[in-house]
């Protein structure tokens, strides 16, 4: 998959899960969603790999922060891992 296809994977997965998440997560996949929206602006801009990197590492540390249930939080999950790998694969 390309940068891309894991983006809108990524995006799809979030937004299908914040519709099915518990009221207490909402502000979590606002937070997630947020933190895409930052990526992809860097990312179409052509921001340097040291900036990108560096939105990746806070986007992970906010999964390590936070817990997303149930099937749709896990899909969220793997889905933001698979695009932070590959990112972080591009940055290094």
């Amino acid at each position: 998959m390309n940068v891309q296809d894991l983006m809108d994977t990524y995006r799809d997965a979030l937004l299908a899960a914040a519709l099915l998440a518990p009221s207490s997560e909402k502000s979590l996949y606002a937070l997630h969603e947020k933190g895409l929206g930052r990526l992809t602006q860097l990312i179409q801009s052509g921001a340097p790999a040291n900036e990108i990197a560096s939105l990746v590492a806070n986007e992970r540390r906010a999964f390590g922060w936070s817990f997303l249930s149930g099937e749709h939080g896990t899909r969220v999950e793997s889905a933001f891992h698979a695009l932070a790998s590959h990112l972080e694969a591009m940055c290094a």
